[in-house]
């Protein structure tokens, strides 16, 4: 959904409102919503801030949707602070409120748009950051809408510490190929790990599931992945 798309006509004229807007500050502690231009209040970005200097090591999951990763990883690492960044107020909201039943207290959710994280995030502040299943958008005209690029992947290096790592699932050959391409061509990352058939490589053992992969998984359907760290 575009960030101003937040009211549209029905069939019958009628005007439909996002029902999560009225939830989406609900939860100030955990979930932070951006304005139309991606900025925070003060008092959120006083939080954010606070947050960043309370934990040794970051993670970041890009595109988190509704929050089934990043809990998982939120909760088998507590001694870590994981912020997960997704644009649609729904999802956005479902992690929240599952990282509130859950009592989770190193997690953070930032309902903006990934592409701006920069806004958010200092330099080399991240132990790692996470991208699975991103909508491919695989129409030539659809290629501005992508997250990924070569010129994303050089943003991220900025964010990460040295070590840190850049994870990538996604069951669309094509665009992986691609970031494959980027990360071997970039000399401050290094390869630590790909596969075009995860669930079927032997070699990796330590693998975090999503919803989609957990779909995928049902029906077959391969999933590729790389690690890369910055050098």
């Amino acid at each position: 959904m575009n960030q101003k798309s937040t009211t549209l006509k029905t069939i019958t004229g009628k005007r439909w409102v996002n029902p999560y807007l009225a939830k989406i500050n609900s939860l100030p502690d955990i979930l932070l919503s951006s304005d139309d231009n991606f900025n925070l209040s003060t008092a959120q970005h006083s939080l954010l801030s606070s947050k960043l200097r309370d934990y040794p090591s970051i993670f970041c999951e890009l595109c988190s949707g509704s929050g089934g990763h990043l809990i998982k990883q939120a909760k088998k690492s507590p001694q870590a602070l994981f912020v997960g960044f997704e644009l649609r107020y729904k999802r956005s909201f479902r992690t929240a409120e599952k990282a509130k039943k859950e009592g989770l207290r190193n997690l953070i959710v930032l309902r903006c748009d990934a592409r701006t994280i920069d806004k958010y995030i200092p330099a080399e502040t991240l132990s790692g950051v996470y991208l699975n299943f991103p909508d491919p958008w695989d129409r030539l005209r659809w290629e501005k809408h992508r997250l990924l690029s070569r010129e994303f992947l050089l943003k991220l290096y900025e964010l990460l510490k040295p070590g840190g790592f850049f994870s990538y699932k996604t069951d669309h050959r094509e665009r992986f190929k691609e970031a494959l391409g980027w990360i071997e061509s970039l000399e401050g990352y290094r390869l630590e790990f790909k596969s075009f058939d995860l669930h079927a490589d032997t070699d990796f053992q330590d693998n975090v599931t999503t919803e989609f992969e957990e779909l995928f998984r049902s029906k077959k359907v391969p999933v590729n992945y790389l690690y890369a760290v910055k050098i």
